[in-house]
């Protein structure tokens, strides 16, 4: 009981920390470019660069809420990320970290091959869904000139992951040229959509639907 008060409260303080950090590189005007580590539960091939940082958290109804921080370790050779996951989905409150590990990516490669990775979910075994692993390929693809007026950019991600990431999971993800970006994805056996917006400098607006409920909260990218 002793070590498991200690961990919730060392997860709450690293949680507030980095919230409140972050804040203040965005009153600082730190630019938003970060590369996409997650659709919306699903990993991609890619993860936040090294130094950058990525934060989300999202409310639903009933006192329910999610959020994610991901982090690139600052080691530009390593290409590993961190993820802490929080959420209180019913009367369950979670928090729970993971790692992730670029293989390659599409960068490396001049885009002629995907970004690939891999890693690990809940890596203590205690959230909801419960520890997995996973393999995930990210692949940009080119436009055409008609396709150009509406999109900035568009991806597909493929993936499979073990346990209740339920094998199989594919999404979908793109920028448009009024400045919103959208994702759907299946994965953890469930269909998901979002949207999000850019409001101030690194922040965002994001609606989500995980598997039917909706979520509404911010996002925040930070780069070095």
């Amino acid at each position: 009981m002793m070590a498991s008060s200690i961990w919730k409260n060392r997860v709450a303080w690293l949680r507030r920390a980095a919230t409140v950090s972050a804040l203040l590189l965005a009153l600082a005007g730190v630019p938003r470019s970060v590369a996409a580590d997650r659709l919306i539960l699903a990993p991609t091939g890619s993860i936040v660069h090294p130094g950058d940082l990525k934060a989300e958290h999202l409310f639903g109804a009933d006192g329910e809420y999610v959020g994610w921080l991901n982090v690139g370790l600052p080691m530009q050779d390593m290409g590993v990320e961190v993820q802490a996951e929080w959420s209180r989905l019913g009367r369950e409150t979670r928090e729970t970290f993971g790692a992730q590990y670029s293989v390659i990516s599409e960068g490396f490669t001049n885009n002629l091959a995907p970004s690939i990775s891999v890693g690990v979910r809940d890596l203590p075994n205690r959230g909801p869904d419960g520890r997995a692993f996973f393999l995930a390929l990210t692949k940009t693809f080119g436009l055409s000139v008609t396709q150009e007026r509406v999109l900035r950019n568009w991806k597909l991600s493929l993936g499979v992951g073990s346990h209740r990431m339920g094998g199989l999971y594919a999404g979908i993800q793109g920028k448009f040229r009024p400045g919103f970006a959208a994702q759907a994805e299946y994965a953890y056996r469930r269909w998901s959509a979002a949207v999000s917006w850019p409001l101030l400098g690194p922040l965002a607006a994001r609606a989500s639907a995980i598997d039917g409920t909706a979520f509404y909260g911010v996002v925040l990218t930070v780069s070095k």
